[in-house]
C-alpha cells in the first residue's frame, strides 16, 4: 500500500490523513445471463482489483485520479456538479455513487482527493467497472459514516450502473464484490438475494483466468438487446404461467414455451436461461462434492 500512497503524494502534493480501499473484481463460474432474469448465478471474488486512497477535504471539491487513465488527468469538480458527462470516461463511474448518494438523502458534506489505481484488464470481463463502483460506495459509506450495509452498497452500484451509465446489467457484479468471500464461490438468488457460500478449491487444481486481450464494451455491445429480448420473453409468457422472471419456469415447460411463442430468437433466449439455470445447480452439487469431471461438463 506504500506506493500507492506515494503516487497519491505526487498527483495530489499532499498526504493528508489517507486511507486505502480494496475491490476486488470477478469470475462468474456458471450461471451466464441468469442475474437480470431472477435466477442462480455462482461466481467468486478474486484477488486482483481496484485500489483507491483517498483523503477527505474541509470544502465541496471532489478530485479524481486514475493511473490506468492518466492522460486524462486530474477531475476536479463540485458536489453539485455530478451529472453524467461521456467526457469524464472512467469518472463517471465514481461521480455516479456519490450522485446517487445525494439523491436518496444520504448527507455528503464534503469532498475528497481520490487516487484510484488497478490491477484489472479494462474491458476484459472481470468487472473492472462494477469494482469501481463498490469501491466508491465502500470510500463513501465510511467516510461520510453512512452506516450502508454490505448488499445496499451493491444495489447503489447496480443503480448507477443501470440509471447514471446506462448499462442494464443484473445485481451479480456488484453483489459478490461486496460480499465475496476467499476461496469460496457464492451461490446467489438474484431474485431473493440469498447467498450460499461453496468452497471453490479443487484439490490438486487451478483456476486459470486466460487474458485474450479482447475488448468487452457491454455499454456499446447487444447486452442491452439481449435484455430486452429477455423481457420481451417475459410479456409473452406472464398472461399464462403468472411468472416474475423467465428463471420461475422449468425445463419441464420448454416444450409447451415452444409452442407458444414462435420468435426463434426469443425462445432462444427463454430456452438459455431455463437450462443454464438447471446447470448451475448441478455446477453446486459437483464443487460441493468436490467431483471435478462433473463439474467441468
Amino acid at each position: 500500500m506504500d506506493h500507492l500512497k506515494e503516487s497519491f503524494k505526487k498527483i495530489y502534493k499532499h498526504q493528508d490523513h489517507l486511507r486505502t480501499f480494496f475491490s476486488p473484481g470477478r469470475v462468474n463460474i456458471i450461471g451466464e445471463h441468469i442475474d437480470y432474469n431472477g435466477g442462480l448465478v455462482f461466481p467468486a471474488a478474486i484477488s486482483i482489483g481496484t485500489y483507491g486512497v483517498v483523503s477527505k477535504r474541509d470544502d465541496q471539491i471532489i478530485r479524481l485520479f486514475s493511473h490506468n487513465f492518466k492522460e486524462d488527468g486530474v477531475l476536479t469538480l463540485k458536489l453539485n456538479q455530478l451529472s453524467y458527462e461521456k467526457k469524464h470516461g472512467w469518472a463517471n463511474y465514481a461521480k455516479g455513487v456519490i450522485d446517487l448518494l445525494i439523491k436518496k438523502g444520504y448527507a455528503c458534506p464534503f469532498g475528497f482527493d481520490l487516487y484510484v489505481e488497478g490491477n484489472l484488464p479494462t474491458a476484459s470481463g472481470l468487472s473492472s467497472s462494477a469494482s469501481l463502483e463498490v469501491l466508491v460506495s465502500f470510500i463513501a459509506n465510511e467516510l461520510y459514516q453512512l452506516n450502508i450495509n454490505r448488499v445496499d452498497l451493491a444495489l447503489i452500484s447496480q443503480e448507477v450502473e443501470n440509471n447514471y451509465m446506462g448499462m442494464h446489467c443484473g445485481i451479480m457484479d456488484q453483489l459478490i464484490i461486496a460480499c465475496g468471500i476467499k476461496n469460496k464461490a457464492l451461490l446467489m438468488n438474484t431474485k431473493t438475494l440469498k447467498m450460499e457460500e461453496s468452497n471453490a478449491l479443487f484439490p490438486g487444481y487451478s483456476w486459470v483466468i486466460m487474458g485474450t486481450n479482447y475488448q468487452r464494451k457491454t455499454t456499446d455491445s447487444k447486452y442491452n438487446v439481449r435484455v430486452q429480448e429477455c423481457k420481451n420473453g417475459i410479456y409473452l409468457l406472464k398472461p399464462i404461467y403468472h411468472i416474475d422472471y423467465l428463471c420461475d419456469l422449468s425445463v419441464d415447460e420448454l416444450s409447451q414455451i415452444k409452442n407458444i411463442v414462435k420468435d426463434e430468437i426469443i425462445y432462444k433466449r427463454i430456452k438459455h436461461v431455463i437450462t443454464e439455470q438447471k446447470r448451475t445447480l448441478d455446477a453446486k452439487i459437483a464443487m460441493a462434492s468436490l467431483d471435478v469431471e462433473a463439474f467441468a461438463k
